[in-house]
């Protein structure tokens, strides 16, 4: 149902902003899981001078594997539900913020999701219609 996507894109928005993809700019003196560092906070800065291809051939990091699923998601979302102002107004937000801080963008950007959201996207703007590119 359209209030179910709404309620679940909201509540990935909200936790992965808090859990998952933490601004370590605002902790200081080790104030946050040093686990949760560790895993997914490689986002923040080691993530974005590596090579695409850092972790291996088609791997992806936690950090980019969770940014894959928020933006499948929302995506699926946007599809599924284009006339509920408010399913797509939760989706615009978690791929706002998902896009919003260089870091995560950086790693956005390299996510196969995202790639095919982008690549959607310039096949309705352009009239095409095959968008599996």
């Amino acid at each position: 149902s359209p209030l179910l996507a709404e309620q679940l894109l909201w509540f990935l928005h909200r936790w992965s902003a808090t859990y998952l993809m933490p601004d370590l700019s605002l902790y200081s003196h080790g104030a946050l899981s040093p686990t949760l560092t560790r895993v997914f906070a490689a986002v923040s800065s080691a993530t974005v001078g590596t090579d695409a291809a850092g972790g291996g051939e088609g791997e992806l990091t936690g950090s980019e594997a969770i940014v894959d699923i928020l933006v499948q998601k929302a995506s699926i979302a946007l599809s599924l539900w284009a006339f509920e102002p408010d399913v797509v107004t939760a989706a615009l937000k978690m791929l706002r913020s998902v896009v919003a801080r260089q870091t995560l963008g950086a790693v956005a950007l390299r996510t196969p999701s995202f790639q095919a959201l982008l690549r959607a996207y310039t096949a309705l703007m352009t009239g095409e219609e095959d968008v599996d590119g």
